[in-house]
C-alpha cells in the first residue's frame, strides 16, 4: 500500500518532525512517499526506505507544483494522499481531481492571529473546500479540531490523533546531561533552565527572559539556555531582545540545535511561554520524555497536556513563571522524572500513534479511490 504525503518542506518544525515518526514507523505492507515543493534537505531522519520527490523547479517553479503533483499521484496510484498544512491541504486538491483520495493534516492552533495574512488567505480556500476534497480531516488536538471547524471546515470529516514521541529517541540520559553540561562550563549541581522555540512572537522568549532574570537575582548559580532558529548571539534581533534582561554570561544561546535530547537532558527545567496558544508542541512531549521537568503557559494546546507534576502559568506573566520556576526547583529530587517520562508515553507513545495513522490509511484503502 502507497501512501504518499505531501508537506511544503522537510525542514525543522512540529508536522515535520510527526511525518518523520510515523515513516519510521510503519506498518507491514505499507510504501511511504514524500513530495516537497520548497527546497532544502530533511532537517529530520526519515529513514532509508522512504522516497523523496520534488514538486517544484524548472522553468514554472512553484506554479508548476499542481501539475507536478496530480502527475505524481497519477504514476504512483496511492491508496491514499497525505496532506500536511494548509498551502500543501490545498495543493492536494490536484491530486483529488485525478481520483486520489485525500487526507488533510492540520498541525497548528488555527487562530488568525497566530498566522500570516497570505497563511489565513489559503485556510479559509481550504475550509471552502473541505467539503469535497478530502475524504478525513486529521488534527493533532482537539481544541485544534473546534478552532477549524469553527472556521468553515467540514464537521463531519474530523478527528483527532496526537502527536507522538519516541522514547528511544528521548530518553533520561545522565551521560548526555553530562556531557552538554561540560561543553558549556555547567556543573551538575547549577540549576539549569531553558526554553526552546524559534524566535517569533508567537512563542514568548520575551517573557521567559525576563523570568529568567527575576529568578537569577535569586538564585546566583542560575543558568539559563535557549535554542531554536533566530536564537543566537551572531543575530541582531535576538541580541535587541535578549540584552535588556542583563542575563550577560548565563544566557547560552545555542541557535538551531539538532540534538535535542542532550539539550532536554541538560535542563533541569524547560519553560513554554506561548502567550495566546499552541497546536500540540512536540517540544513538551520531547521534553517529559526525557525527564525534564516543565512550566508552560495556561493556553489551549498546553492546558491539559501538563502532567500533574508540571505548573501552568498566567500567559504573558514572567513573575508567576519566575515564582513557579523557583518552587519546581526547590522542589526537584536529584535525577530525572521517569513519573513524566511514562506518563507522556501513556498517552503519546509512537507506537501507538503510528498504529492508529496505519489504521486509517488501510481503512481508505478498503475503501478504493
Amino acid at each position: 500500500m502507497k501512501i504518499l504525503h505531501v508537506i511544503p518542506s522537510l525542514g525543522q518544525g512540529g508536522a515535520e518532525k510527526m511525518l518523520a515518526l510515523l515513516v519510521n514507523h510503519p506498518a507491514p505492507g505499507q510504501e511511504h512517499h514524500i513530495a516537497t515543493f520548497i527546497d532544502g534537505a530533511p532537517f529530520y531522519d526519515i529513514g532509508p526506505h522512504v522516497k523523496l520527490h520534488r514538486l517544484a523547479g524548472g522553468r514554472l517553479g512553484l506554479a508548476g507544483a499542481p501539475l507536478a503533483l496530480a502527475r505524481l499521484a497519477a504514476r504512483l496510484r496511492p491508496a491514499l494522499v497525505h496532506g500536511w498544512m494548509y498551502h500543501a491541504n490545498a495543493l492536494c486538491a490536484a491530486a483529488r481531481l485525478g481520483g486520489a483520495k485525500v487526507v488533510w493534516g492540520l498541525h497548528n492552533s488555527g487562530l488568525a492571529s497566530q498566522l500570516k495574512g497570505s497563511t489565513m488567505a489559503v485556510s479559509g480556500l481550504c475550509a471552502a473546500m473541505s467539503g469535497l476534497i478530502p475524504w478525513r480531516i486529521v488534527y493533532c488536538a482537539e481544541h485544534v479540531r473546534q478552532n477549524h471547524q469553527r472556521q468553515g471546515y467540514a464537521v463531519a470529516k474530523g478527528l483527532v490523533l496526537p502527536n507522538a514521541v519516541d522514547g528511544r529517541e528521548f530518553f533520561i540520559d545522565p551521560a548526555a546531561r553530562a556531557r552538554l553540561r561540560a561543553s558549556l562550563g555547567l556543573t551538575d549541581d547549577q540549576p539549569v533552565i531553558g526554553l526552546a522555540a524559534r524566535l517569533a512572537a508567537d512563542k514568548g522568549h520575551a517573557v521567559f527572559l525576563e523570568a529568567a532574570a527575576v529568578l537569577a537575582r535569586r538564585q546566583p548559580k542560575l543558568a539559563v539556555l535557549v535554542c531554536g532558529r533566530g536564537c543566537q548571539d551572531d543575530n541582531p534581533q535576538w541580541r535587541e531582545l535578549a540584552t535588556p534582561f542583563g542575563l550577560g554570561g548565563r544566557l547560552c544561546a545555542l541557535g538551531q540545535w539538532a540534538a535535542m535530547n542532550d539539550f532536554y537532558n541538560c535542563l533541569d527545567l524547560l519553560a513554554i511561554t506561548s502567550p495566546i496558544a499552541e497546536g500540540a508542541p512536540m517540544t513538551l512531549l520531547e521534553a517529559l520524555a526525557a525527564g525534564a521537568a516543565v512550566a508552560a503557559s495556561d493556553v489551549p494546546g498546553l492546558r491539559g497536556a501538563v502532567p500533574p507534576e508540571g505548573r501552568l502559568c498566567p500567559p504573558g506573566d514572567a513573575a508567576a513563571l519566575a515564582r513557579a520556576m523557583a518552587e519546581m526547583l526547590a522542589r526537584a529530587a536529584p535525577g530525572r522524572s521517569a513519573i513524566s517520562r511514562d506518563w507522556v508515553l501513556a498517552r503519546h507513545g509512537v507506537e501507538a500513534v503510528a498504529a492508529a495513522h496505519a489504521a486509517l490509511y488501510a481503512q481508505a484503502a478498503a475503501q478504493g479511490r
